[in-house]
């Protein structure tokens, strides 16, 4: 049995933690065999279940590693997990060190699992630090970008010196696994500061620097066998020339001019960055059913194309907060659809004023 006490600070550690889903992935991995994406199916497995089949199954702390280190060695995103394997590592091995007085816990060590991935990626980090490091806003960029990593504000030039741009970069990447998670961090930053206009451009520049990140490694987790793991919905080998999204308005009625960064900071203030995309989406294409194909096209289009979209589509306000509320209604989770559609129709309905 666990130690009731530990086994509730584990859980909750790894549950308040950024990579929380990846977590429970791997754990859910390791203790089943099979890769899981489906968060339908991930919600049904607890955390402290899983921490005492994981325990039950391992006697020492070294049987876990050699676990998480050959089904970590499965996956395409290896990198990734190799440190999400570290996670769990680390939080469980204080129940072997309750239960035998086991002190020392071997740790996955990234750099010796994936040494072609690590070295790429920090290469990767490495040239988009260089050309942060040549702008001319390099300084407030860097002080921006510890921000989001430290979240704590310098402007001491020492301090600021003593950081690693390449190692920030991984950092905010490792703990924004998605590029919607990359903005609505920026963004929630950015709301911050009382000069909000001027680095909310920054953080735009920022981002856009970082896309490649997202765009280099993809969204999907699979193991290598091959072929995709059947159990995984999010796929990308799926031709996205197979579905085509609905017609799109092609009147030029939208006189409107705006900045599509300012739009998402405002969608991002009031609700979940995937769940807005979800539903534009579902408005745009059809209703999303998590399948591999319409992740495929999820994750080939950033929000701010699917805004543009939203707009173009819907020549005016009340048609635009239809369409939404509607969509809502028949995708998954209605309650949360209907919240971003709330949020997605204020930050909307300044730009059909003149309409």
């Amino acid at each position: 049995m666990l130690g009731l006490f530990t086994a509730d600070k584990i859980v909750q550690e790894l549950h308040q933690h950024p990579n929380a889903s990846r977590i429970k992935k791997l754990m859910v991995y390791a203790c089943e065999n099979s890769w899981e994406n489906d968060p339908n199916i991930l919600n049904n497995y607890k955390l402290v279940d899983l921490i005492q089949k994981l325990r039950e199954s391992h006697s020492t702390i070294e049987q876990l590693t050699a676990t998480l280190n050959r089904q970590v060695q499965t996956l395409n995103r290896q990198s990734e997990y190799a440190l999400v394997a570290n996670i769990i590592i680390s939080q469980l091995g204080q129940l072997y060190n309750e239960a035998e007085e086991v002190t020392q816990v071997v740790f996955i060590k990234p750099d010796n699992l994936v040494s072609t991935s690590n070295t790429s990626s920090r290469s990767l980090f490495e040239d988009i630090a260089k050309e942060i490091e040549g702008d001319t806003n390099a300084i407030r960029m860097k002080k921006l970008i510890v921000y989001v990593c430290k979240n704590s504000w310098e402007n001491d030039q020492n301090i600021l010196d003593k950081f690693s741009l390449s190692e920030l970069i991984g950092e905010i990447n490792q703990a924004n696994p998605t590029i919607e998670e990359l903005n609505a961090v920026f963004a929630k930053q950015v709301q911050t500061l009382n000069r909000k206009a001027e680095y909310g451009l920054l953080a735009k520049l920022i981002i856009s620097k970082l896309e490649k990140l997202y765009r280099e490694s993809g969204e999907s987790t699979y193991i290598k066998s091959g072929k995709k793991a059947e159990s995984n919905p999010s796929g990308e080998s799926t031709p996205k020339q197979d579905i085509q999204p609905q017609p799109i308005s092609q009147h030029n009625e939208v006189k409107q001019i705006y900045d599509p960064f300012e739009l998402r900071l405002e969608v991002m203030n009031y609700t979940n960055p995937l769940r807005a995309k979800i539903l534009v989406f579902s408005v745009i294409y059809h209703p999303f059913k998590g399948t591999g194909q319409d992740w495929t096209i999820l994750r080939s289009e950033t929000i701010d194309d699917l805004l543009g979209k939203l707009f173009s589509t819907c020549k005016t306000f009340p048609e635009l907060e239809s369409k939404l509320y509607t969509t809502a209604k028949r995708i998954a989770n209605p309650d949360e659809s209907n919240q971003a559609a709330s949020a997605i129709a204020r930050s909307f309905k300044p730009l059909y004023g003149n309409r």
